[in-house]
């Protein structure tokens, strides 16, 4: 509900994929899902019961199923979440996860990053004096999950 309505006045809610620039069914699923549950978990679960690590076992239930099913879906929410900031003339990039029990494996020499590259434990301090691609993907018990992020020298400093 948001801050300062009057909740008779709600009716629902509604989530709505513009398809102007899907060009396939199979991409109008992964825009889809599990955007539509978080919404429908939003929408119609009072605020006392909602709980992020719970939904996500029931999302991850749900991707086993659609992958018998053949039907697709995003994996945006294992994506590594950055914020980059500015302190004392250095660069600092600070990563997390939304999901629980990610190790989140990254790269500052332009290389793939995989489950042998440094894991994220603290914010990441970016050289200065020389561009510096950050790499970064999040791993569950030695398995890739999401997607690579990759973000160029100056996409870091815009940030």
């Amino acid at each position: 509900m948001p801050e300062g309505a009057d909740a008779k006045y709600i009716l629902g809610g509604q989530g709505n994929l513009w398809t102007e620039q899907v060009p396939s069914l199979h991409h109008a699923e992964y825009m889809t899902w599990p955007r539509g549950w978080a919404l429908a978990e939003d929408f119609w679960s009072p605020a006392s019961i909602k709980n992020w690590p719970d939904f996500v076992r029931r999302a991850e239930n749900q991707f086993r199923r659609y992958d018998i099913s053949g039907i697709d879906y995003s994996l945006a929410m294992y994506d590594p979440v950055v914020k980059v900031k500015r302190q004392d003339g250095k660069t600092i990039v600070e990563i997390s996860a939304e999901v629980p029990g990610l190790e989140i494996h990254y790269t500052l020499d332009d290389q793939m990053p995989d489950k042998y590259s440094p894991v994220c434990s603290g914010p990441i301090e970016i050289p200065a004096g020389g561009p510096v691609t950050l790499r970064l993907v999040s791993y569950r018990n030695g398995v890739p999950l999401g997607h690579l992020i990759t973000i160029k020298p100056d996409d870091l400093i815009h940030r």
